[in-house]
């Protein structure tokens, strides 16, 4: 058997090892090859039985039938199944690590929202100047135009209820907000958030929203699903949080929407196109917090996320079904 890593981090996966000597030791049968460059992996994935990482439609075309599984080392699939049609429809199966992320990126995104509510930037400023400004809270706040924000009480809306937009309710729960969700398969709602329509009450939703969090995965479908046609439904608290995939809040209108005051904030982890573009005018706005799509990446999610690698191809070596098997066609 051989597998291709094209993926290759040198964290350590146990006290003594990387990960790659740590396979290597466990399966010393299988022929481990280091492919990082696309033209390395053009000319390993011919005769390999599995791919771990992001194959771009070229490295896939090289492939064989040789090649049965794919497994991505993260959540999202559209890096691997857009404008690849010929993996969609082939019978290769394509495993992500959904599990391993939710958790750290639930807690990204509470960071984000607390950091809005309270402006907390404007304390580490302060904090820098040596200077001391109690008097302009204490004013704004009798004035009742208090820059900062109560989150008991406020509404959160997540857009796709899935492992994700989960953990952030169960986080946002216990700050006392207001939960509600839309999702492309609706369900019975857990504990503490009060509804989850389907994606026909968007508008609602939106409307509805002091906090309005992406956390559906970048399909056909979901691209551009917020957009500028939306704007005029957001609420003047409202704050939007792209945690993860750009593209989904149509970029162009999150700018105008914040711009033009229609939205009232943003903290943003993903992008369509990354890195972001040094010229975006997002890098100099007051009212925006930029993560450069780091919001999953703690050394716990490293571990997991490995672990599930090691786990399905013990699974694979046996002739058993994967876990997180994605589907190809729907884009998760």
């Amino acid at each position: 058997m051989k597998v291709v890593m094209s993926k290759i981090s040198k964290q350590a996966y146990s006290k003594n090892y990387s990960f790659e000597e740590e396979l290597i030791e466990t399966y010393p049968d299988i022929n481990w090859v280091s492919a990082i460059s696309e033209e390395e992996q053009i000319k390993e994935i011919g005769d390999c039985d599995v791919f771990y990482g992001w194959p771009s439609h070229k490295v896939f075309l090289a492939a064989s039938e040789k090649l049965k599984w794919i497994h991505v080392p993260g959540t999202g699939i559209d890096r691997v199944t857009k404008n690849n049609q010929e993996l969609i429809d082939s019978d290769v199966i394509l495993t992500n690590c959904p599990q391993a992320h939710t958790k750290p990126m639930a807690d990204h995104t509470l960071g984000m929202i607390l950091s809005l509510s309270r402006k907390l930037w404007e304390n580490r400023d302060q904090q820098h100047q040596h200077t001391w400004k109690e008097e302009g809270y204490v004013k704004s706040a009798m004035e009742n135009n208090n820059p900062l924000v109560a989150l008991s009480g406020t509404t959160l809306g997540i857009v796709s209820m899935g492992g994700i937009g989960r953990q952030i309710a169960q986080r946002a729960k216990g700050f006392e907000m207001d939960i509600y969700a839309v999702d492309k398969y609706p369900s019975d709602p857990p504990e503490g958030v009060s509804q989850i329509w389907g994606l026909d009450k968007l508008d609602e939703l939106i409307q509805i929203s002091d906090w309005l969090v992406i956390t559906s995965p970048y399909t056909h479908e979901t691209k551009g699903l917020i957009n500028e046609k939306h704007l005029h439904l957001f609420k003047p608290s409202s704050h939007v949080i792209v945690i993860s995939r750009g593209g989904i809040f149509d970029e162009k209108a999150l700018l105008k929407g914040l711009q033009t005051k229609k939205i009232k904030g943003a903290g943003i982890d993903a992008f369509e196109a990354e890195p972001l573009d040094p010229k975006s005018p997002l890098w100099d706005m007051p009212n925006v917090i930029i993560s450069p799509h780091s919001s999953s990446h703690t050394y716990t999610m490293e571990i997991q996320r490995r672990q599930i690698f090691a786990d399905n191809l013990e699974r694979f070596i046996k002739g058993e079904k994967l876990h997180h098997i994605c589907n190809k066609k729907e884009g998760f």
